[in-house]
């Protein structure tokens, strides 16, 4: 999390900076009730809410609900003349509004708890009936967003964020349109409170980011107190569901003005901050702010082409969400080749539920490039589901569907489910007799089953899976699975506690992916070859090995699987290294929590829970070596809700 952004977003506002402080604003309020009474303070309470009173609004709301009161008329001019408002001109004035924010407080305490939204929708009322009114359209605006933010608040929420948004995606060399951004920013302190009540919580917190980082460059450094924000950051960044999401441009407009916004101001930060920023915008689609969430993925540019497939699959995500295929196709095809499903296929021969099934295998297949797994998993169940009914006979997607979900089951530690669904894609090629039509299907199921078989620690048929797999990808001439298998059969051996043939197959693997120029699977093999170095406690050529990782990763940067893994096996590397050591194992204990925090970054972008399960532990143990144990406990809770948390769930029907 960047630390200057991580200060303006949780630390006081800068809007409120310009206010009366809460005891002034207190003081003032007393000194009104001794001078005028308490009939005059009931009257300041009710007019304080919309913010901007003229004598007519202020007679209305007097009339409509302390009429039974007997307060004096006189209490009016009392009040818009009193030290609490400020006189804007036209016979408009302003309630102070940390005086307003008291005030209310107060209201609270001595009215019905309806009390604020009938006056809000008296105050709604009034502009309807005033719609020709010549005020500025600033104060209309305000008003307005003041008593929608009491009776519809997340149509405020919607309207501002808009707002703000297309002001940020202009052209030109000023991202800011100051009246309009200070109107928004201010508008948004003075109905904060109200603004709580809205469901679209995700959108709230996305504006209340920008708008605090929209002050910040109004208001400037001078104002942003010198608070260490430290501890409450890592409390953050250890919720899941908490992340600085702000507006591209606003990024951009702090790195062009040499503002450093991270002490870790690398490569690897600015991709989470990307990979934040989709999540913001699927979760705003979720909430059904779509208008929003489409102006800030419309904002979004890049020349990377696997970011590009990452916003193309957010496109595909949504459409096919909303069952809105022809769209959905736009995007997918750039993602995942549909000849690798059914190299015939043509909606126009299809049933509707049959194009369903395929979109949705399709779009788990494309979720799988971008890592996504929880999502694949989510569309091969609703896929196998829809090939469960009658009428539906597709037995190459139900193949491929059962194989993709077997291979999620494996990423989630579920290894025993894994395999029912391998078996069960080989049980249908057998019966549909499709072995030799789809073989390199079947060689994908026999490959999934050893890797299943493996983690499961059933060694024998691992290796007996995993020879046949080696076998028919070298029949195929596919030497990419070729060296994955050759990888897997090395880890089978490792496991069995055969290290010299573990290390033959490792460097049999690794000099097929040198020579094939498979930069993903050098850094697999560099990284087995780390491990296996560790386990015999060669820290040295381990230590070796995992910087050869480093280098080819230079070349597959956006591979968060893999640059976790490494990142991860750094760090074991120098935890096993501070265990051996006395005077430097402080130093060492905390470069593996700087090589766990890089794989953190990495991995929790994969949806891997197994992996992040045990990176969760990792830090576990090093606070428990540093004397840190309430650390300790909280990564310990992670990882164990990490493996335990359900892994998807059923939007899709």
């Amino acid at each position: 999390m960047h630390d200057l952004l991580s200060a303006i977003i949780s630390g006081p506002s800068l809007v409120r900076e310009q206010w009366l402080s809460p005891e002034l604003a207190i003081r003032e309020v007393i000194a009104f009730e001794r001078r005028f009474g308490l009939k005059h303070l009931l009257l300041a309470c009710h007019a304080a809410l919309p913010f901007i009173v003229t004598p007519e609004l202020l007679n209305l709301i007097h009339i409509n609900f302390l009429d039974r009161e007997n307060i004096p008329s006189i209490a009016e001019a009392d009040f818009l003349l009193s030290p609490l408002c400020r006189p804007l001109g036209d016979e408009m004035f302003e309630v102070e509004p940390q005086i307003r924010e008291v005030l209310l407080v107060e209201l609270g305490n001595r009215a019905n708890l309806q009390r604020p939204f009938e006056i809000a929708s008296l105050l709604r009322a009034f502009l309807d009936k005033k719609s020709d009114w010549q005020q500025p359209l600033s104060i209309t605006h305000l008003q307005r967003w003041i008593a929608q933010a009491y009776l519809d608040p997340d149509s405020v929420i919607h309207e501002m964020s808009v707002m703000l948004e297309k002001s940020f995606s202009s052209e030109g060399e000023q991202i800011l349109n100051l009246s309009s951004h200070i109107q928004i920013t201010t508008a948004l302190e003075i109905v904060a409170e109200p603004l709580e009540r809205a469901h679209s919580r995700i959108t709230h917190q996305y504006l209340l980011n920008n708008s605090r980082a929209v002050s910040y460059i109004l208001y400037g450094d001078e104002n942003l107190p010198e608070t260490n924000h430290a501890h409450k950051v890592s409390q953050l960044e250890k919720q899941e569901n908490v992340a600085i999401f702000l507006s591209p441009a606003l990024l951009k407009w702090f790195e062009k003005n040499g503002k450093k916004i991270s002490e870790n101001s690398d490569t690897n930060l600015k991709k989470t901050d990307f990979d934040r920023t989709l999540h913001r915008i699927r979760l705003m689609m979720e909430e059904g702010q779509e208008e929003v969430a489409f102006a800030s993925l419309e904002a979004i540019q890049t020349d990377d082409p696997k970011l590009q497939h990452e916003i193309n699959y957010i496109h595909a995500w949504y459409y096919t969400r909303k069952e809105q295929w022809e769209k959905a196709v736009q995007y997918l095809e750039p993602l995942y080749n549909t000849r690798a499903i059914e190299v015939d296929w043509n909606d126009a021969d299809h049933t509707e539920r049959e194009r369903r099934a395929f979109y949705l295998l399709w779009l788990g297949n494309a979720a799988v490039n971008v890592s996504r797994y929880e999502d694949a998993a989510e569309y091969f169940t609703q896929c196998l589901k829809i090939l469960e009914k009658r009428g539906v006979h597709l037995p190459v997607v139900r193949i491929k569907a059962l194989c993709g979900q077997g291979m999620t089951c494996i990423m989630f530690g579920l290894y025993a489910v894994a395999i029912q669904y391998y078996k069960e894609a080989l049980a249908v090629c057998v019966k549909e007799k499709l072995q030799e039509r789809l073989r390199e299907d079947v060689a994908d199921i026999y490959y999934g089953l050893s890797d299943a078989y493996r983690l499961s620690g059933d060694f024998d048929s691992a290796y007996t899976c995993g020879k046949t797999a080696l076998q028919m990808y070298r029949d195929l001439h596919d030497k990419y699975m070729e060296c994955r298998v050759q990888n897997i059969l090395g880890r089978i051996a490792f496991q069995f506690g055969e290290h010299r043939m573990a290390a033959d197959d490792f460097m049999e693997s690794l000099s097929i992916a040198t020579l094939e120029s498979m930069p993903g699977m050098q850094i697999i093999n560099f990284i087995a070859m780390a491990d296996l170095r560790l386990a015999e406690n060669r820290l040295d050529e381990a230590k070796r090995y995992c910087e050869r990782a480093l280098e080819a990763s230079a070349q597959a940067q956006n591979d968060h699987y893999l640059c976790g893994l490494m990142y991860m096996v750094a760090g074991k590397i120098a935890q096993a290294a501070a265990k051996q050591a006395h005077v430097t194992m402080h130093s060492l204990l905390h470069e593996a929590l700087n090589s766990y925090e890089q794989a953190k970054i990495h991995l929790s972008q994969t949806q891997a829970t197994a992996q992040i399960s045990e990176l969760y532990g990792r830090f576990a143990e090093v606070y428990e070596a540093l004397q840190n144990p309430e650390e300790a406990l909280d990564y310990w809770r992670l990882a164990f809700d990490a493996i335990t948390k359900p892994k998807w769930g059923g939007w899709y029907e």
